[in-house]
Parts: structure tokens; sequence; C-alpha cells
């Protein structure tokens, strides 16, 4: 037994060491899944942010309101809604339609186009009182499953309308956006009913995937939770988007992927003739494993980088950027070393690289410089464009949200010195709030497209489709700036009281005699309103077509009887509006002449040779103490000259009192005097 005592001693002494590496062993592997589902869980987080940032419904309010919908009009109405299918808004297989807010088709694209929604529910009386919707998934009167997305059409008095969309579960933009991203596994948006709405994988678009019951009971505060898959050989991840009520993002993967290289690198209980060297191979494995474990970390950071479709950026504290996605070459045809070290004002335009630079410094928790101007970056307590609202803490020491916010229509240089646009998306890389500093990720969203679009909308609500001239709204918009450059030079000139005189807007003054009227053709402008005569019968012989015809023939004749600055504008129907910049009487009176000649030239329709004449009122701004009042005083002078005669000409007097009006009244709500 004294012999046995020294053997049993290192036996003893080796399984002990055996046990120790079996709990270390333990856990490690228990650390190593701990990892890999918090590495699945910022995944899925990362993309719900992104995802909820880009799909949010309410982003497209603006643009479609915007829009020069007419609501009577289907034809017009619908090459709107071409417009739109072409754009990054619609996509393939996608289903537009106008709705009034009773449910009634104003205009639809395709025509037969039909929406599956009950207009009396919750959704559509949230779309009504003018929050934007996704709608669970719907299958259409052909089978196709289809998200619809409902954006109000807002306008001064409320909701005018409601534009439906309704996109393709399969061919929509969110599924190709999501195939993009596959590399990173079965991304997927689930609505409250557990069916996949858009996805990576077309497998499961439509099906139920999770029971509702589950998404139901997930945290509000937007925690990445895991959940029971349908396929045990999957591990799911769920979180609701905070954009899109009613919607979550799912991630989905095998567990032998999540799992694949944590299993035992142990020596067998026999191979006691190997325990000498165990605590060197378990070392070894150690850190091996640890190896492999960063660089898988490595790899799927930048699976997501490279699948990513926007600029993804790091960027420190003082606002270095550190690390740029390989999107920038796609977007921008820069390489990711041509940002590493820049601060992020000089990516940016001159004219937006100082609100960029104050959003990132409030993000990353430091206090923004002191304004410096107009264009220079906010103050302290002040909010960023489109970032996060002012905490009403003391300057110098701003409180950084952990909520991602961002910062709208910021241009961005490329490789060839243009700019284009983007919406700049940042979160803080530090979950703890407080004082310390933090890196920021920035994510860049190409808004190029859309950009274009909205331009192409905002020019089009400024003018006439029948005859292309400026209309009533941009007519308003130059009387206004017209009647600004006429205060600007009075207040030039000392001792002049300002454009609405003693008395105010609203009160009506003698314009002769009265107290601050302007002198006499010093930098007037002038005013005609031209009817045309005899335009009635030409639609009630002719027809409608033929009267348009004479609306587009008019126009260009107009236009080459003013001078070049002067504004020539169709108010609606037969009736058009001219502003004429710097001029004195006689100059307007010629000009009358002129627009008359002009009008008396034959016509040549498809229909017939026609001829039209005009009656013109006018009216000098230096008569009167406002520019609606000369916009009245032309208007009722047209109204006396119909009185003596068509094809007249009258200049409104200047000891002619004008009642005060709050803005342009369209023709049908005129009243002419008796």
């Amino acid at each position: 037994m004294r012999a046995l005592a020294p053997i049993l001693a290192v036996a003893a002494l080796l399984l002990g060491v055996l046990g120790i590496g079996l709990r270390q062993e333990a856990d490690a592997q228990h650390t190593a899944r701990a990892a890999a589902l918090a590495q699945n869980r910022a995944v899925a987080a990362a993309f719900n942010d992104s995802a909820s940032t880009i799909l949010e419904p309410g982003r497209l309010v603006p643009l479609v309101s915007a829009a020069p919908w007419t609501f009577t009009k289907p034809a017009v109405d619908q090459e709107i809604l071409r417009r739109f299918a072409a754009s990054a808004v619609g996509g393939p297989d996608t289903d537009l339609l106008l709705m009034s807010p009773t449910g009634q088709v104003l205009s639809a694209l395709p025509a037969t186009a039909k929406a599956p929604i009950d207009t009396s529910g919750p959704q559509w009386r949230a779309a009504v009182a003018g929050r934007a919707q996704w709608t669970p998934v719907i299958a259409d009167s052909n089978g196709t499953e289809r998200v619809y997305a409902l954006e109000p059409v807002i306008r001064a008095d409320g909701t005018a309308a409601v534009l439906v969309i309704g996109r393709s579960a399969h061919h929509g933009l969110p599924t190709v956006i999501f195939q993009s991203l596959a590399a990173l596994g079965s991304l997927e948006l689930v609505d409250q009913n557990g069916r996949v709405g858009f996805g990576s994988d077309d497998r499961f678009i439509g099906r139920h995937v999770v029971d509702p019951a589950v998404l139901s009971r997930l945290p509000a505060e937007g925690d990445v939770t895991a959940v029971h898959s349908a396929d045990p050989g999957l591990i799911s991840f769920a979180v609701p988007m905070d954009g899109i009520p009613g919607y979550y993002t799912l991630l989905q993967r095998s567990r032998l992927a999540v799992f694949d290289d944590l299993g035992s690198s142990l020596p067998g209980l026999g191979l006691l003739l190997g325990m000498v060297a165990f605590t060197l191979a378990a070392v070894a494995a150690s850190d091996e494993r640890r190896r492999r474990t960063v660089r898988r970390d490595v790899d799927r950071f930048e699976a997501l980088l490279r699948g990513a479709h926007d600029i993804v950026a790091v960027a420190t504290p003082d606002c270095r950027i550190s690390v740029v996605g390989p999107s920038v070459t796609r977007l921008l045809g820069q390489r990711p070393t041509d940002w590493a070290g820049h601060d992020v004002a000089d990516l940016a335009h001159p004219e937006d690289a100082a609100r960029l630079r104050a959003f990132v410094l409030s993000m990353a928790g430091r206090p923004a410089p002191a304004s410096s101007g107009p264009d220079g970056p906010p103050a302290a307590g002040q909010p960023v464009a489109g970032g996060p609202a002012p905490t009403g803490e003391a300057p110098g020491a701003p409180k950084a949200s952990p909520v991602p916010a961002s910062l709208q229509d910021v241009r961005i240089r490329a490789a060839d010195g243009r700019h284009r646009w983007f919406d700049v998306t940042a979160s803080r890389l530090t979950a703890v709030t407080g004082p310390t500093p933090s890196d920021v990720l920035l994510t860049c969203h190409d808004i190029g497209e859309r950009k274009v679009l909205q331009d192409e909308l905002t020019a089009a609500a400024y003018r006439d489709p029948l005859t292309g001239l400026p209309n009533r709204a941009a007519f308003a918009r130059c009387l206004d700036e017209a009647a600004q450059c006429l205060a600007r030079r009075h207040a030039e000139r000392p001792g002049r009281p300002g454009p609405d005189g003693p008395g105010g807007p609203g009160v009506c003054v003698d314009a002769a005699t009265g107290p601050g009227a302007p002198e006499p053709g010093a930098g007037s402008f002038g005013v005609l309103f031209v009817d045309l005569d005899h335009f009635k019968p030409i639609n009630d012989t002719y027809g409608h077509g033929t009267g348009d015809e004479v609306l587009e023939i008019v126009a260009p004749r107009l236009e080459a009887a003013v001078r070049a600055g002067d504004t020539v504008a169709r108010l609606g129907g037969d009736e058009f509006a001219i502003l004429v910049a710097d001029t004195d009487k006689d100059e307007l009176l010629e000009l009358t002449e002129r627009v008359l000649a002009t009008l008396r030239q034959p016509l040549r329709t498809k229909a017939a040779v026609l001829t039209v004449s005009a009656t013109i009122g006018a009216a000098l701004s230096s008569a009167y103490p406002d520019p609606l009042r000369t916009v009245r005083a032309a208007d009722l002078a047209m109204y006396d000259a119909k009185r003596r005669g068509r094809g007249s000409v009258v200049l409104a007097r200047s000891d002619r009192r004008v009642p005060f009006v709050p803005a342009l009244v369209p023709p049908s709500d005129r009243d002419p005097p008796a």
C-alpha cells in the first residue's frame, strides 16, 4: 500500500486537474453560447433600427402631400400615380390607389386595381386622422399577397385623400433589400398575425412563422428577444419595429450555424497518459477558440457592412471617421480609406457641414460649438434639424440620447466632386448615457431619387398643366417677392413709413393722399388682369378641346409680348395675370396695347381659324399701400373695362378706395361690382 501511495496521489492530482479542466470547458461553452446569442441579437437590433428608419410610412407623408393632386380628374391623378410607380416609392408589381377619406377610389394604377381594406376599421381611421399605417399581409383578388401602406394626403383643412400603396410581398422593394442581406440569415418583417410580409427567404413569405401570442408578449421597449420557432432546427430573434406599428423584425438562423464551433476540446477520460500535457492543451484550445470567435465576429461585421445598401460608418467623439463600409465605393465612388481619419464636416457640402458636425457631437455626448451666424452650427440647447430634441440642460453639457436620431437632407461629396443627397441616422455605440463621450454609428441612406421626384412634384405644383405658365400659387409667390423688394427699397429711404402705412393692414386708406403713399413711379410694379373675350362661345361651338388649343396658343403669345423679367400666369379658365416689374403708367399702358395687338392675331386650331380679343384691367403699386390692394384694383378695373365694351383697357384710378383682401381670390369666388 505504501508503494501505491505516490501513484494514487499523482492520480488524484491528475483527476483534480481533469475536473478543473472540465469545469473550465463548461464555463467556456456557456460564455461562447451567450456571446453567439448576443451577436445575433445585435445583428437583429441593428437591422431593425435601419429598417424602421428607411421603411417608416410616415416619411412619405410630406412627399405625397406635396403632389399636385386634383382629386377630380382621374387621368391627371393617374399620371402622378405613374410617377410614383416609377420611383422608389412604388417598385415592381405595386398597386397604387388614390382614395377619398370615405373609401371611394378616385384614381388607380393599374386601372383595375382594388384595395381589400376595411375602410371602417381602426387603421383606415388612423390614416384619415393623418397617421400613416401599414396593413397586415392581405391577399388581393388575384391571390397576390400584398402589404398596403396608407399614406394620408394632407391639405390645410386636414386629410384630403389617402394614397394606398400595395407592395407585392414577393417583389416589393423591402424584399429586394432583405434579399441583399441573406448572408446574415433569414431576415423577415412579420405582421401582428405572425405572417411574413417581406423577407430574404421567398419560402417564408406569406407563411405563419411565429405564434401571434408570442409577439404580443414582446417588450415594447424594443429589446431583442429569442422566440420559439416552428422549425426546431432554427433559432429565432424578434423585436418590435418602432416606426411601423403592428410589425416585427425576425432574424432566423440555423442552430448549427450559430453554435458551429462550440464542441468540447477535452481529451477522453481514458487517455490518462496524456494528462501531463492537459493544461497546455487546454490553454492552446482556449486560445484557438478565442481567435475563432473573434474572427467570426469580424467576418459577421464585415458581411453586415458588405451587404448593407447604405453607407455605414463609425465616428469618434471628436467627429473623425474611424470605420466605413464598402458601400461608400458603390454610392460615392470613393474608397473607405478616403474617409478614414477625416472630420465629418470635410465630407459634406459647405452649407451642411456645420449642422452635420453639431449633430454627431450631440449624439456623441459632447458640447456643440456656439452658433457663428445663420450658416453656423446651432447653439447649445437648440435642436438639430431632424436630430434629438433639446434636453433643457445647461449649454456645454448635452445629454446624448441612446435612441437613434435622424438628420435629413444632407449633401455628401462624391469622388467626381458633385454632391448626393442622404438622410443620416446616428446612434451611440455605448449603451450607457451620461457625460462620457461615445463613438457614433452613422447610417447614410441615399435619397437622391426621392429628392428628384420631390423637386419634380414641387415644380408641378406651381405650373398650370395645360399652358405650362405659372399658376395662381406661383403668381402669389412672385407678387410677394415684388412686394418685399419694394419694401426694402422704401426702408432704405430715410423718413419713409413701412408698406402697410400707419393704419396697418386691413385699414382702407385713400391711396392718393393717405399717409405713407409712395411717390408715383418710384420703384413701382404693375398688375394686369387679362380676360379673353368671347371664349365661352368657342367652347360651346367647337368643344373644350378647341378651347384648350386656344389657351395653349395664347400663353406663348402673352410671354412674347411682355418684357424679360415680367411674369405671365394663368389664374384659371380664360383669365391671365401679368406682373410687370419696375414700370410706370406710360410703360404699363404701352404694354397693354402690345398685348391686345398680339391677341387679335388669328389663331389656327385644328377645328378652325379663330380670333379672340381681351379686356384688361391695370393697376400700379405706387397708387396703393399694399400689393393685395393693387391686385384687387386691377381686378375691379377689368370689370370696369367690361362695362365699357369688349377689347377695352382701364387703368385703376389712384384716388379709388380699394378694400383690403387677405389673399388672391379665385375667379369663381369674386363678386364683380354692380
